[in-house]
């Protein structure tokens, strides 16, 4: 048994490489927490502002926080401040090569601006990322129709009805561009 005095050491610190990891992961199991609380806050119109600053932190705690990255950038899209939602989101897209989110995200910037090239342009990148992604098909084919496209849009569309799910909300509207499409028109309802 030891004495009293051995119950008042400090614990010994990690040396070499453990001690380096120590504080890293200390550091992203914080910012994982302030995230979670971001996307709570992020949920109510009313603390849109305070989640801001939540995710913000999060990403000075850990720079390499691609979700946090994202998160804020479609913050920043849905009010309007579109360069820094692009900024945000390329970030998000260097920090995490795998996750589609950014890239279809950008997309669906740049459509909602009209520039639909280059919207097509990011939900390929995204299907890169994700093949099964069928709402980033889906974004496609209306940009391609947009474009006057119709023979890429009909392949698109016919893509998105082989992949999507039964239930999914425009399998209806789709098979009704699809017949529109057909017939060499762009659809009344796009």
């Amino acid at each position: 048994m030891g004495s009293p005095r051995d119950k008042s050491k400090p614990p010994k610190k990690p040396k070499g490489k453990l001690a380096s990891v120590i504080p890293l992961l200390a550091h992203k199991r914080q910012a994982d927490r302030l995230f979670r609380i971001a996307s709570e806050l992020d949920e109510r119109p009313e603390t849109r502002a305070e989640a801001e600053a939540v995710y913000l932190r999060a990403i000075r705690i850990d720079p390499t926080h691609a979700s946090a990255h994202v998160n804020l950038a479609n913050l920043f899209f849905a009010r309007g401040d579109h360069q820094k939602a692009k900024n945000y989101y390329e970030q998000a897209m260097d920090l995490d090569g795998d996750d589609a989110s950014a890239p279809f995200n950008l997309g669906v910037l740049y459509q909602s601006r009209g520039d639909h090239k280059m919207a097509m342009t990011w939900f390929r990148a995204a299907l890169r990322r994700d093949p099964s992604c069928v709402d980033a098909i889906l974004r496609y084919a209306r940009s391609a129709m947009r474009r006057n496209d119709f023979v890429r849009s009909r392949l698109w569309l016919g893509r998105f009805l082989r992949k999507a799910p039964p239930d999914h909300p425009s399998i209806r509207i789709v098979t009704e561009q699809l017949t529109w499409l057909r017939t060499g028109k762009m659809p009344p309802f796009m």
